[in-house]
């Protein structure tokens, strides 16, 4: 028995590295995951929830204030759980891609374009201040959580209790993502839909498009 211990650190890096590193896990494994991460981990045979740290405290794959925690959480598993494996995912292990899919579908209909307006405090200025101008493209939709996105008028996936759920749910419908550099860039390569990829100066940022095996696909842009 595997037993990944939780990521609640940056989104990115918990796309880029973690999320594929557990589902890489051989045999029967328990996930430790933020509510509403379902659709991260279909090869879970359990899934346990725990609570989500603020976003201002997301720093890094591991932060500094989790340290504690994940110490206390590794003991506890090894009382609870002696012969299992307790693991914490690193940038090193091995990966398995897949394309997710929404946990609970939240019914989302003629999605053409998704855009994904970071509005953190952390790290301020990399928010591009212009999404707004996007915005009357037809069929747009914004990705996105509500404690980290700008607020907008369109639909908007944290309008959803299952906000993640709803980003992929149209990132996978979209003929286009919009981003900068963050964490539903990477969603948008897990899930192989055309990504834009954008500094949050504005300008395009060219570099690879990967398709869900991890291929280097032609850009879009």
């Amino acid at each position: 028995m595997n037993i990944a211990l939780p990521c609640r650190g940056e989104f990115g890096l918990k796309i880029r590295y973690h999320v594929p590193a557990v589902h890489a896990l051989p045999g029967p494994k328990i996930v430790y995951m933020e509510p509403g991460e379902e659709c991260l981990y279909p090869s879970a045979t359990e899934l346990r929830t725990v609570l989500p740290i603020e976003d201002d405290m997301r720093r890094g794959t591991h932060p500094r204030g989790d340290w504690n925690y994940i110490r206390e959480l590794r003991e506890q598993l090894h009382r609870e759980i002696p012969l299992a494996s307790v693991i914490r995912t690193h940038p090193k292990m091995p990966e398995a891609r897949f394309v997710p899919e929404p946990f609970i579908p939240q019914g989302l209909r003629d999605i053409k374009v998704v855009i994904c307006p970071r509005g953190r405090r952390y790290g301020a200025s990399k928010n591009w201040p212009h999404w707004e101008a996007l915005t009357d493209l037809p069929g747009c939709f914004a990705a996105g959580a509500p404690d980290s996105s700008l607020d907008l008028q369109v639909p908007r996936a944290w309008d959803h209790a299952r906000f993640l759920d709803a980003s992929v749910e149209a990132i996978r419908q979209a003929s286009l993502v919009i981003a900068t550099d963050a964490g539903l860039a990477h969603l948008a390569l897990l899930c192989g839909t055309p990504l834009l990829l954008i500094t949050h100066q504005g300008l395009v940022a060219p570099g690879p498009v990967l398709d869900p095996d991890g291929r280097e696909m032609e850009p879009h842009y």
